[in-house]
This record gives C-alpha cells, structure tokens and sequence, in this order.
C-alpha cells in the first residue's frame, strides 16, 4: 500500500540555501512557515559531507557524499537532524531525505574500506558511468555488499526519524535493491515512502546502448517505488517552456497522456516541475497567466504535488548547487502567494484520494485541458492558457454550459466548447 497520497504536497528544502544560515536548525525553525502553505511532507536535498577531491564550486555539490552516516557539519549535528524530524512529526510533518546511492565523492571513506564497492574500468580505476560528472565515482551494485551496506544507511536514518527516501537517478540503481532494502526498513517503519528520481527515455536509452541497466517508471514501481519524478514527459514540456514552440506542447499533450495512462494503480506521479535542477517557474515568462498556468499543472493531475522552497514566493532564480546562495522568501506578490496557497488547500482535499483518472484532451493551440475523474462521476476540468494573453480555447469535450473556476469562485460560460480566458481555470458543471 502506498504511503503517498494524492492530497500530499512535498516540499523541497535545499538547507545550505533556505536561510542565511543554512543550517538544519534554521529549518527546523520555518516548520510551522511550511505547514502553513499546506504541505505534508518535506524533502531534504542531501544533508551529507560533500567531498572535497574535484570539488564542484566553493561548497560543493550534495550529491557529491564522503561518508553516508555522517551530517554535514556546516549545516548541524546528528542530533539537529533528529529534532528536525521529532518536531515535523509533532505538527504532522513527515520527512523525506535525499539519498545518492549510485555514486560517491572521489575521496568517500568508503573508496578506503571497501575499495570493492566501487565499478572499475579493464585497467582497474575507479570511473563514473558519465565522466562530466566529474566529482563522482560510481558504486557497483552487482556486489551484493554493497547493497547490504546501503540498506544498513536507509536503517540508520529510519532510527533517527526518516518518513521515506527520495533516490537519486534511481533509474540507473539495480531495481531489486529497491524490493529488498524496502522489505527490511520497513520493519522499522511499515510505512516507509520510496520516491525515484526516474530519468527521461532519452537518459534510460543511452545507458542501454551503453551497456548499463536502465529501468522504466513501470518497472520501478514493480520494484517497490511509491512515485516517480515526471521525466518520462519532461522533454517536451521542458522545450516548450524555454521556446513557446506549439509543437513541444503538443508533443507534451501525447507524452502526458502516455504517462498518466501507464502507471500501475499503485504507483504516482510527481509532478516535479520546479526542483533544483530545474529552473524556476516564473523564470518562464514575464505573463503572469502564463506562469500560473504551470503552477496549476504542477498540482492539479493525479499524484501528490511537488514544489521547491521559494517557489511560493515567485522566486525566479535557480540556486546555485555549488555556491552559498540564500533563497528569497519575502512574499513580494501576495495575489501570487495567495494563489499558490489555494492551489495546495485544493490539493489537501479528501476528494482527490478518491480521484480516479487525469485524462488529457484534445484542445487548439497554447492550451492544455486536463479532466480529472473522481467517483460518483465526478469531474474538475483545467483549462490551462500558454498564450500569454487571453485566448478562445476550443476543446470538443469541455462541453457548452455554466462553470463555476474553484480557484476564484468566478463564474463562466462554455459556448461552441469554447471558452475565452487569460488565467487558468478549474471547472466545475454547475
């Protein structure tokens, strides 16, 4: 059963950047800032020692780890760490951390006392799958110690509070590592979250013609994965916010399609559209129509929500993974904040746990429509402008009558299934 809710909204905390401080204290600190916006869950970016042998930056990168079961002393203490967890739990916060387990730093404790753990060229050295990534070395899960290892580190963390595990680039980590690292964590928390940072089908190939094993959100969430990261739709999506190109979103329209008709009842989708590596949502456009319509997408179809820290506040500028750069939380745009604000109290609803299906349907140019399926046939339909200006958005299934917007109570009418809007709307037949 998975432990992941469709009224879940994640919220992810780089702890380096999220204060001037940039300490897990300080986060602690903000809990009851981040319950307010109406999220659930936290996601930690890694909170290990970052090696320091071909370091990225001044501080390095977190997905660049020295040792698993050590804290990062610039950001606190084992002990900050645990009281971060007790005092989430306490406002009914539960905690996800970050892990990296296809690679380490060049200088892990690890390439000391098992020199085994680690995959090896014809000549014996250390090597990344990917040589641009280059303050890593990769970890060789075909040893079977190395998976007993690992599963010890996802332990250590369930004992000290840990709700549940994002893995990075868990396409590439040997699937049946996750069935039975599951099966024995959960024997500390039988309601442990397993969430893949699943790659893109481009990424999946490449590793193939390589010779690597490359796993499929299927088989994923087969395995034991609870969510995915939406990067089976990404490209096109991607291409289309940076180019405003029709084509890439009616590509997105069928990519978005194929995916949300793909997963098993059990598994989700996390909409992950603004994360750190990716750019900020209102770096996209000067339209503020434009802008929110992401937004919507990020929460509306099926699957808990995903954001990053600042995204709230309409920060526009990506943080830099290898530097100091303090996240802007001051709310300059409250319209905005209000209106992320109601798209997570939507997203709390207990309607959306029993939301069956989000169907995409054909629609004219610079428009996404989405229709969601509850039970007792009902349904909620985004109408989702990227015109950046008002648009008659035509669609053969957004049928004629009156509608009421859940994001603004105003009201519409459909005529000739075509509606005339600037913002994105959520309907409702009335």
């Amino acid at each position: 059963m998975n432990s992941l809710k469709n009224t879940d909204v994640i919220y992810q905390v780089f702890t380096r950047d999220f204060s001037s401080e940039g300490t897990l204290n300080e986060v602690t600190n903000k809990l009851e800032y981040i319950k307010s916006l109406g999220v659930t869950m936290i996601q930690l970016l890694p909170v290990n020692p970052i090696g320091e042998v071909d370091r990225l930056g001044t501080y390095g990168s977190p997905y660049s780890i020295s040792h698993y079961m050590k804290i990062n002393p610039d950001l606190g203490t084992v002990e900050d760490f645990k009281n971060l967890c007790t005092k989430a739990h306490e406002i009914g916060l539960k905690v996800i951390l970050d892990v990296v387990f296809n690679h380490t730093s060049k200088d892990s404790i690890l390439l000391t006392q098992h020199p085994d753990f680690y995959l090896r060229d014809e000549n014996g050295n250390v090597k990344a799958k990917f040589p641009e990534w280059s303050d890593i070395i990769d970890l060789n899960h075909d040893n079977p110690n190395v998976e007993k290892y690992l599963t010890s580190v996802l332990k250590f963390y369930a004992e000290l509070g840990v709700d549940g595990y994002r893995f990075d680039v868990a396409s590439i980590i040997r699937k049946e590592f996750f069935t039975h690292s599951k099966e024995e964590v959960r024997k500390l928390n039988k309601d442990i979250i397993y969430i893949a940072e699943a790659v893109d089908s481009a990424f999946i190939n490449l590793m193939r013609m390589q010779g690597y094993k490359a796993y499929s959100n299927e088989e994923l969430f087969e395995a034991g994965i609870d969510a995915c990261y939406h990067y089976a739709s990404w490209e096109p999506l991607n291409k289309f916010l940076h180019t405003k190109d029709e084509k890439y979103l009616e590509q997105y329209k069928g990519a978005l399609l194929v995916e949300t008709n793909s997963i098993n009842s059990g598994g989700m989708i996390l909409r992950a559209i603004e994360n750190h590596d990716q750019d900020r949502i209102a770096s996209y456009s000067h339209a503020e129509s434009f802008i929110r319509s992401v937004l919507v997408l990020t929460f509306f179809t099926k699957g808990a929500a995903f954001v990053y820290n600042g995204e709230e506040c309409k920060d526009n500028i990506k943080p830099n993974l290898f530097e100091k750069e303090t996240i802007n939380l001051n709310i300059n745009d409250y319209a905005y904040f209000d209106f992320f604000k109601k798209n997570t109290l939507l997203k709390n609803r207990d309607i959306n746990n029993h939301l069956r299906t989000s169907n995409v349907l054909n629609s004219s140019s610079k428009s996404l429509v989405i229709d969601n399926s509850y039970d007792n046939n009902y349904h909620e339909v985004a109408v989702l402008n990227f015109a950046e200006n008002f648009n008659d958005i035509h669609c053969e299934k957004l049928y004629d009558g009156h509608y009421r917007d859940i994001l603004t109570d105003n009201h519409f009418e459909v005529k000739n299934h075509t509606i005339n809007i600037d913002n994105p709307v959520i309907l409702v037949k009335e």
